[in-house]
């Protein structure tokens, strides 16, 4: 694959990571045809009205304003806005297989903002006893990229196993935290 932001970012995760192991996997990723498959359905959020199709709201503390909306996007048309959220995210849950795991999510703050929120890529990792297994990315502060659309990346390997029992599915949720008197919208 050539070009894009996901590409640009696995390639420099090939070069310079300082793990071995996720250096090889970047390398790996680089040199494999399906790089822009999803696991997720629907991951630009182009499905749905006021809710996205496969994906779910959450917002634990019911604070959140939380809807699908079109006319600003990183891609396509639409995004989801999380207006007013202590602690909120989109996620959906999928099978999956051991090995290499790789995520975006684009998120865009209006300039002026002013939010010391937090975005995060969460991937709970589940087992065929129903255990867990939580893998995250770097956190971002959302005040360092105000007024333009930025990404969160994810690179990580699912074992085969843990605590002697074979992964199983996934919950993939994208999530936010502090972001108070203030607008996100996510996107792919």
């Amino acid at each position: 694959p050539t070009g894009g932001s996901v590409t640009n970012k696995i390639q420099e995760m090939a070069y310079s990571n300082e793990s071995e192991r996720l250096r090889e996997f970047a390398s790996l990723l680089l040199g494999n045809e399906d790089i822009d498959r999803s696991i997720t359905e629907n991951p630009s959020f182009e499905e749905g009205t006021t809710d996205a199709s496969s994906w779910n709201f959450w917002n634990p503390e019911d604070t959140a304003r939380i809807s699908r909306v079109e006319g600003m996007a990183a891609t396509g048309n639409a995004s989801i806005l999380f207006e007013n959220t202590r602690r909120g995210g989109v996620f959906q849950t999928q099978q999956i297989e051991p090995g290499l795991m790789a995520s975006r999510v684009s998120y865009y703050t209006p300039p002026g903002t002013g939010s010391r929120g937090n975005i995060q890529l969460v991937f709970e990792v589940y087992n065929t006893a129903g255990e867990k297994s939580v893998f995250r990315s770097d956190r971002k502060r959302l005040l360092d990229t105000e007024g333009e659309w930025s990404t969160v990346y994810f690179l990580e390997e699912v074992p085969e196993e843990f605590n002697g029992k074979a992964v199983t599915h996934t919950l993939v949720n994208a999530q936010l935290t502090n972001v108070v008197n203030a607008q996100v919208y996510l996107d792919d």
